[in-house]
C-alpha cells in the first residue's frame, strides 16, 4: 500500500485497500511524513534447489504510450508482433508510468519504487539508490545482469545510474559495434536491432555463469521521430506526417522485440525466460496542448502498454485492475518463485491484486505537475502555476471536461493525497541529496593540480580541473572529469553548461547537464560559494591511430533548446565568456 496509508496502529492484518476511497481520505485530517525504510538487509530466498531460477528480460519501449499500439488499439497495426503473443502473456488493461521520463522510468522499473520526484539524477550519485533493485537482488543469488540501450550514455549519467541499480555489465550506443549498418533514430541514438548481436555475444559469454538478467532501452520512437532509413519498410498509419513517424517508429521496436525473442530461441534460452515488455512512458501530440513526455500528465502520456510473457508456461491473463511500473519487480518475482518480503516495494504482484489502489504520478520538471486516479476520479495538480484539474474517466476518458468545482471536497482531498505522497518519496532521497549536496558545495577553494583562470559572463570563475587517468587513453576507457568553480556573482538560472567533444575534424557534439547532479542549479548558486562538479565519461570507439579529442563547456544563455547546434561552438579560443577548451587527451588505436 502507498506510505501515506500506513498509519500507526495499521498492520498487514488489516484490509487497506478497503481505505482507499474519497470518503476515507476525507476523514484523514493529517497525514504523517514517514520515508520507507532503505532494505538494507533485504535478501532473496530462491526457489527450492531442484528449480532451476528463469532467465527474465526487460524492454522498455521509448515514448510508447499505450493508444498507439495495436495491443490497445487494434485498428493500429504498429505492434503486431507483440499482439501475436496476447493470447499467451499476461497483458496489463491500464498500466501507468509513475514519472514520464526516461530515465525516472528506468529505476521504477528495475526497483520497484518511486524514482527521485524532481530532475536531478539523484539516483546515480554514489550510495544515490536508497533500494536494492531488482538486478542486486538478482545478482547476489548467481544472475548475471547486463543493461543496454541503443541511445548515447552521455545523458542523464545512464552508466552511474544503472551501477547503483547494480547491473554488473552496461553498454550504451557507444560501445556498440557497426554503427554504420544502422540507421540513425534520432538524436540521441541509432536503431534498436543494433543491440541484437551484442546481445547475442554477451548471452555466449555468460550464459554458463548463471541465470540472466537482461535490460533493453530501446531509442527508436523518441523524438524528433526522424528515422534515417526504415529497415523495415514504411507504412502509412496516419496522414499527419509527424504521426506517421512516430507510429512507423513504434513498428521497428516491435520489429526488435520480435528478433530479440528468435535470438532466445535460436540459444535454447526461450522457454526458460520471462520477457517484459513495457513502455517507458507516453508521449504527447497536442491533445492537451503539451508535447513530447516529461510534462504530460494526461493520460496520454502516462498510459503505456505492459505485457509479460512467460515462455516456460505461456500463461495468459488479461489484468483489469489499474497497474503500474512499480508493480513489475514483485510481479517478477513472484513468477520466478523467490520469496521476498511485500514490504521491501511500493508496488504489489498484479497477478494478484483484488482492490484498485490509488494510482500517483508526477511530472518530471520540477513543480510542474503531478496526478492522482482514485476509482474514476483523476485529480492533476499544477503547483498553482495553473487551476488544477478533476476527471472522470470513465464518462471523459480524453479529459475534456474539468469537473473540479463540483466536487470540490474530493477534489481537496485528493490533492492533500498527492501532496502527501510526495513529500514521502522524496523524503525517501533526502540522505542522498545532503550527500551529493556536500560533495559538490563549499565555502573555500577546492585544491587542484591543473590551475585555470577563466570566467563566464562575470558570474562564474572556473579556477581548475581534475581528470582521471591524466595520461593517454583508449576507446572504451572511462574518465572522471571534475570541474572547479567560484561564484562571483549570482547567475541566471536559466544558463545551462555543455560539456562536448571534438575529435579532428569532426564535428562537436555536447548535452547540457545541471552541476551537481541536479542537486545545485545555477539558480541555487550564491555569490562565495566554491562548486566542484564531477560527471564520468567513456572515450567512444573511433578508428585505428592517434587523435586527439577534447572536452570543454559552453555556457548557454539562451532560454530555449536543449541541444546547442554544433556552429554554436566556439572552442577556438582559451578562454571566454561563453566556452574554453579544458583538456585534451591523447588517444591512442583501439585496443
Amino acid at each position: 500500500p502507498p506510505l501515506w496509508l500506513r498509519q500507526p496502529g495499521l498492520t498487514r492484518a488489516v484490509p487497506l485497500h478497503t481505505l482507499l476511497t474519497v470518503h476515507a481520505l476525507v476523514q484523514q485530517q493529517q497525514l504523517a511524513v514517514r520515508a520507507t525504510p532503505r532494505s538494507e538487509h533485504a535478501a532473496l530466498e530462491p526457489p527450492g534447489p531442484k528449480v532451476r531460477p528463469p532467465n527474465i528480460v526487460i524492454v522498455l519501449l521509448e515514448s510508447t504510450r499505450a493508444v498507439s499500439t495495436t495491443l490497445h488499439n487494434p485498428a493500429l497495426k504498429t505492434t503486431p508482433f507483440l499482439e501475436s503473443l496476447r493470447a499467451q502473456s499476461i497483458v496489463a488493461e491500464e498500466a501507468y508510468a509513475v514519472v514520464p521520463h526516461t530515465s525516472k522510468a528506468t529505476i521504477t522499473v528495475s526497483c520497484g519504487v518511486e524514482p527521485y520526484l524532481e530532475q536531478p539524477i539523484i539516483e546515480a550519485s554514489p550510495g544515490g539508490m536508497p533500494a536494492r533493485c531488482l538486478p542486486k537482488l538478482l545478482g547476489e543469488v548467481g544472475y548475471q545482469t547486463l543493461f543496454m540501450q541503443s541511445a548515447t550514455e552521455h545523458f542523464e549519467s545512464s552508466r552511474d545510474a544503472t551501477r547503483n541499480m547494480g547491473y554488473a555489465t552496461y553498454m550504451g550506443l557507444e560501445d556498440l559495434p557497426d554503427h554504420g549498418r544502422f540507421a540513425r533514430a534520432n538524436y540521441f541514438g541509432r536503431e534498436d536491432t543494433i543491440m541484437i548481436e551484442p546481445a547475442r555475444r554477451w548471452i555466449a559469454q555468460t550464459r554458463d555463469k548463471g541465470p540472466l538478467l537482461m535490460t533493453f532501452l530501446t531509442t527508436a520512437p523518441h523524438h524528433d521521430y526522424t528515422m534515417s532509413s526504415w529497415r523495415y519498410g514504411y507504412k502509412r498509419f496516419s496522414e499527419d506526417k509527424t504521426l506517421n513517424n512516430y507510429y512507423n517508429a513504434i513498428f521497428t521496436v516491435d520489429q526488435f522485440a520480435r528478433r530479440l525473442i528468435e535470438l532466445f530461441k535460436r540459444e535454447g534460452l526461450y522457454e526458460n525466460t520471462i520477457f517484459v515488455f513495457v513502455g517507458d512512458h507516453g508521449e504527447g501530440f497536442g491533445e492537451h496542448k503539451r508535447h513530447q513526455h516529461d510534462n504530460v500528465i494526461y493520460q496520454e502520456g502516462l498510459r503505456v502498454p505492459l505485457l509479460i510473457h512467460d515462455g516456460r508456461t505461456h500463461t495468459a491473463a488479461h489484468i483489469t485492475r489499474r497497474t503500474t511500473q512499480l508493480d513489475i519487480v514483485p510481479t517478477l518475482l513472484s513468477l520466478a518463485g523467490f520469496t521476498y518480503d511485500p514490504a521491501w516495494f511500493r508496488g504489489a504482484d498484479m497477478t494478484r491484486l483484488t482492490q484498485d489502489r490509488p494510482i500517483f504520478s508526477h511530472c518530471w520538471y520540477q513543480g510542474g505537475c503531478m496526478s492522482m486516479i482514485l476509482g474514476d476520479l483523476k485529480y492533476i495538480h499544477h503547483f498553482d502555476s495553473r487551476e488544477d484539474e478533476l476527471f472522470n474517466l470513465r464518462e471523459d476518458p480524453e479529459e475534456r471536461a474539468n469537473v473540479l468545482k463540483s466536487h470540490r471536497l474530493k477534489g481537496a482531498t485528493m490533492r492533500r493525497a498527492l501532496r502527501q505522497w510526495r513529500a514521502e518519496a522524496l523524503a525517501y532521497y533526502e540522505p542522498s541529496r545532503k550527500d551529493e549536496l556536500s560533495r559538490t558545495v563549499a565555502t573555500r577553494a577546492f585544491e587542484t593540480t591543473h590551475p585555470l583562470d577563466i570566467t563566464f559572463q562575470e558570474a562564474i570563475r572556473l579556477y581548475g580541473y581534475e581528470v582521471t587517468p591524466s595520461g593517454p587513453v583508449s576507446p572504451g576507457d572511462t574518465v572522471t572529469l571534475t570541474y572547479l568553480y567560484e561564484v562571483l556573482k549570482a547567475p541566471k538560472a536559466h544558463w545551462r553548461l555543455i560539456a562536448f567533444t571534438q575529435r579532428g575534424d569532426d564535428t562537436p557534439r555536447g548535452l547540457y547537464y545541471e552541476p551537481g547532479r541536479g542537486t545545485h542549479p545555477f539558480g541555487r548558486w550564491r555569490p562565495g560559494e566554491h562548486v566542484r562538479d564531477t560527471h564520468t565519461f567513456v572515450i567512444p570507439a573511433v578508428a585505428p591511430g592517434t587523435r586527439e579529442l577534447s572536452l570543454g563547456m559552453h555556457l548557454k544563455t539562451r532560454k530555449q533548446g536543449s541541444f546547442l547546434p554544433a556552429k554554436h561552438l566556439k572552442i577556438d579560443a582559451s578562454q571566454g565568456d561563453e566556452a574554453a577548451l579544458v583538456h585534451t587527451f591523447t588517444l591512442r588505436p583501439t585496443r
